[in-house]
């Protein structure tokens, strides 16, 4: 007669009875089961020759060890409820299928832990909302594919720091429009360079166009070109101009 699990992952019978408070039927073939009316300990359990038993105990707690596999279909609706921890361990791979759509919802936080991979395949649109923060941390390398628009809406600042390089290719236009406010750019101790593409791979008529409404100021150490409109003013200790020739045109 059997009178305990053989796996580890589950806990082992607590059932305690006396006699002839419990009542035990077993079958040629191995089957058992255990009715125990003993007062104050009132439990049941079922074996199967294979190895699979359920077990109730006094307080209702249900233990339940499938020794293969395990299979379950619910023709209408499904609603399972856990008022208290409710841990899921899954030593194989996991799959679920939603016909119809899924919707999760937690009422305090959420962790979750990947040891390897994590793949999201979405077909259609996909929608994180985070009421107060959102943070994202790897480790490694962290890579984003958009085959169509990729557009960011931010209300707030937005902060960027990068410790190596930042390359941008881009095969249209790109602009930086500012309603309000100031741009800054700032380069310790290196270099700041505009360059158009050399005329082996671009147009001839590459060129680099700076415009401004009031005024343009170039400042290198004490020396300054101020550009406004109608007037060039060079201020400088020295002026050295090397050329073959230095028109000037008065339109």
């Amino acid at each position: 007669m059997a009178d305990a699990n053989n796996t580890p992952k589950v806990r082992d019978s607590i059932a305690k009875w006396e006699y002839p408070w419990n009542q035990v039927t077993q079958t040629a073939g191995g089957h058992e089961t255990h009715m125990n009316s003993t007062p104050g300990e009132e439990s049941s359990r079922e074996f199967h020759p294979y190895g699979t038993y359920k077990e109730i105990s006094k307080d209702g707690t249900i233990v339940q060890f499938n020794a293969d596999k395990s299979y379950n279909y619910t023709a209408q609706g499904h609603s399972d409820t856990t008022e208290g921890t409710y841990d899921k361990l899954v030593l194989g791979g996991s799959r679920v299928n939603n016909q119809q759509g899924t919707h999760h919802e937690t009422g305090e936080s959420a962790s979750h832990a990947f040891n390897e991979s994590l793949l999201h395949a979405i077909k259609e649109n996909k929608i994180v909302y985070g009421a107060k923060k959102e943070e994202m941390i790897t480790d490694g390398s962290f890579k984003d594919i958009n085959d169509g628009d990729h557009h960011t809406n931010v209300l707030g600042d937005k902060i960027t720091f990068i410790d190596g390089t930042k390359y941008e290719q881009i095969g249209g236009e790109h602009g930086i429009h500012i309603p309000d406010g100031n741009m800054d750019t700032q380069i310790d101790g290196g270099k700041y360079r505009l360059k158009t593409g050399d005329t082996q791979r671009f147009d001839a008529d590459s060129d680099i166009t700076i415009t401004s409404k009031t005024k343009i100021t170039i400042i290198v150490g004490s020396s300054s070109i101020v550009i406004t409109d109608g007037n060039i003013t060079i201020n400088t200790p020295e002026l050295d101009v090397q050329a073959g020739a230095v028109n000037f045109t008065k339109s």
